[in-house]
């Protein structure tokens, strides 16, 4: 029976010969050869594959021998599989060839240092000949990933199709890291490589290299000949070198008879400076004695400039004293005229009076009439303060209203979603009940039969994995609901993905997006992730879907959505655009205004994007609407870590135009 299901499941071939080697093995060898068959049926999940794969490498390592080494087996994962990852460590401590396994994970090449065994994730198995070229000499078993190199892997996963998981070995390379290979390691269900193959690869690849090395030949004939080339024409150089020194030793004479004309032009010189330095002292003599009468002449001009002061000070006086009796003469003038001022003075003085008193009782007027508008304008001032707190009222109604509208036609569409896995499950498990009931019938008769067995297997099968699905299927909708209702309903501040809170969303709204047709792009970092509240952001999201969903499909024949994001160390912008008929600048002028609406006589309130608004301000954010010629664009900028939320509600703040 045993062998009839290996043989379904398409596992390795069981010849005569080796089924009586097998039945000699002990239990652990039975057991191996049972997990690793497991590892062939159809997969349903990636947790139980890796699982497979997880106890496939550990019996793979039993089968292998290292030299003498440390007391602990050094085993190392290098990849960003996270399921993978936590599979392997359940190898973690496990004895091995009387030594315990250490498990580590590495996330660069580099790391990998004194390793017995290096496991790869699939996109570390596609840079095969850099790990190889790493790891070579270092006597590292290499398990890879369904690498394409060949002729470079050691142990390499494979998978025949989407059911079954296997491996294949290249022994050569397995011998050349130093390793011994057992033969039973083929009974695990691998195959190996075609050493042919990979040495014809190898061929192909010392044939390229000797072509280079004929191309580096060529270049270092003409490197030769260049340099025989050089070694003339330093010859050349040499002689004219020599011709040169020849010269020289001709113009050396001449310096030297230069200097000798030189030492007696020197004797020339001395003589000449002695006569320049008597010169120079009777020079001397003459210059103190022109000092001297220089001085006189100073003194000379001293005098004559105290004399001119003398003279202009006495100028000066006489001009003071003309101008004495001038001013005499004004002040005689001035009294007459101050005189006829005062006069004119007391006269002003009566008319001044008189209008002042006038000007008073004007006052007095204007001031009560003042205090009568003032207090009309404070009654006024009073009524327009309560009416805007009703007004605010008012708008918080209101955005609470938008709020439980837009959750019960979240809850109705996931309902309606839910319906369709939850009705298929009900099905495939009336199914498998009338099938058991009809399977016990055979059982009890005695009339069962292998292919009745094997039929009631396949369908029991078919029907667990289409009720696996649509469950899933179901608890996926049911969580996704859950988080965002929550969300949306409440004000609670946590960490999140973004990427996978808006796949979320996205799931919420299937039931009105299916029925568009509409697709969504997302272009979001896995690893980026807020501190902030989500229910606010995933009120603005449903919004923007929503409206685009309303107003840009109409004449769409694929409609699309777009949603990217990127970040630095304290912002992340995100970009929300659709393919739709787009909007126009004056509307866009006024989209963040309450009650503004282009659908009003269809029942649009207008405060789905002032609600957007102002939960993006909330957050200590901004909202844009950009212009864009092929459909809607906004431009979302938020903090990775939002502020904490205030006591004003988001319906009292008021965009600004």
């Amino acid at each position: 029976m045993l062998f009839a299901m290996l043989r379904r499941l398409r596992f390795y071939p069981t010849p005569a010969r080796q089924i009586k080697r097998i039945c000699g093995c002990r239990a652990s060898a039975l057991y191996l050869t049972l997990l690793c068959t497991a590892a062939s049926v159809p997969s349903h999940a990636q947790n139980r594959s890796e699982t497979y794969k997880a106890a496939l490498v550990y019996k793979i390592l039993e089968q292998i021998k290292w030299p003498p080494s440390s007391e602990t087996f050094d085993l190392a994962y290098l990849g960003a599989d996270k399921q993978q990852w936590q599979q392997l460590q359940l190898l973690h401590k496990r004895s091995l060839h009387g030594r315990q396994i250490k498990l580590q994970r590495l996330h660069k090449l580099a790391d990998a240092q004194n390793l017995e065994a290096l496991v790869l994730d699939a996109e570390f198995s596609q840079r095969l000949e850099q790990v190889s070229a790493a790891m070579q000499r270092q006597g590292t078993l290499v398990i890879s990933d369904t690498a394409k190199q060949k002729n470079l892997l050691m142990v390499n996963f494979i998978y025949p199709d989407k059911k079954r998981i296997s491996f294949e070995l290249n022994r050569y390379q397995i011998i050349s890291a130093g390793l011994q290979l057992s033969n039973d390691i083929l009974l695990l269900g691998g195959s190996e490589v075609d050493i042919a193959e990979a040495l014809n690869e190898l061929n192909h690849t010392l044939r390229r290299q000797l072509d280079e090395l004929g191309s580096d030949r060529k270049k270092l004939k003409q490197l030769q000949h260049e340099l025989q080339q050089n070694r003339k024409a330093l010859t050349e150089q040499q002689q004219q070198i020599a011709s040169t020194q020849t010269r020289f030793d001709k113009l050396k004479s001449e310096y030297l008879q230069l200097i000798q004309n030189l030492d007696s032009s020197r004797e020339q010189l001395l003589q000449n400076n002695n006569i320049l330095s008597n010169q120079q002292n009777e020079l001397a003599h003459k210059e103190s004695s022109i000092s001297a009468l220089n001085r006189l002449i100073d003194e000379n001009k001293n005098m004559l400039t105290e004399q001119a002061n003398k003279l202009q000070q006495q100028r000066a006086a006489l001009g003071s004293q003309e101008q004495e009796l001038q001013s005499q003469l004004e002040a005689i003038k001035n009294q007459g005229s101050k005189i006829r001022l005062q006069t004119y003075l007391l006269a002003g003085s009566a008319i001044t009076l008189f209008i002042v008193l006038a000007f008073g009782a004007a006052l007095y007027r204007i001031s009560r009439a003042r205090k009568n508008a003032y207090d009309k304008l404070e009654l006024s001032k009073k009524q327009v303060e309560h009416t805007l707190v009703k007004l605010k009222e008012t708008q918080q109604q209101l955005v609470m209203s938008e709020k439980m509208a837009a959750l019960g036609s979240l809850v109705a569409g996931v309902a309606h979603e839910i319906n369709t896995p939850l009705g298929v499950g009900v099905t495939a498990a009336s199914h498998l009940s009338d099938s058991f009931e009809h399977f016990k019938k055979l059982y009890q008769s005695g009339e069962l039969k292998r292919s009745d067995f094997e039929q009631f297997i396949e369908q029991n099968e078919d029907a667990g994995e289409l009720l696996l699905k649509n469950l899933s299927r179901a608890s996926d909708l049911i969580r996704n609901f859950k988080q965002v209702a929550v969300d949306q309903s409440s004000e609670e501040r946590r960490h999140f993905n973004l990427h996978a809170y808006c796949l979320e969303i996205w799931d919420t709204l299937y039931h009105h997006t299916k029925q568009q047709g509409i697709e969504l792009q997302l272009d979001i970092d896995n690893s980026l992730e807020l501190d902030s509240y989500p229910g606010m952001l995933s009120q603005v999201i449903t919004n923007l879907i929503m409206n685009s969903m309303v107003h840009a499909f109409a004449e769409q024949s694929s409609p699309r959505v777009y949603i990217s994001a990127d970040s630095d160390d304290e912002c992340c912008r995100i970009l929300y655009r659709d393919n739709g008929c787009g909007i126009d600048s004056a509307v866009r002028e006024q989209i963040f205004d309450p009650f503004f609406t282009t659908r009003r006589s269809e029942g649009g309130s207008g405060l789905g994007m002032h609600i957007c608004f102002n939960l993006i301000q909330q957050l200590g954010g901004s909202i844009d609407c950009l212009a864009n010629a092929n459909g809607a664009q906004f431009e979302l900028k938020l903090p990775l870590t939002s502020p904490a939320l205030g006591l004003d509600v988001a319906a009292t703040q008021t965009p600004k135009s």
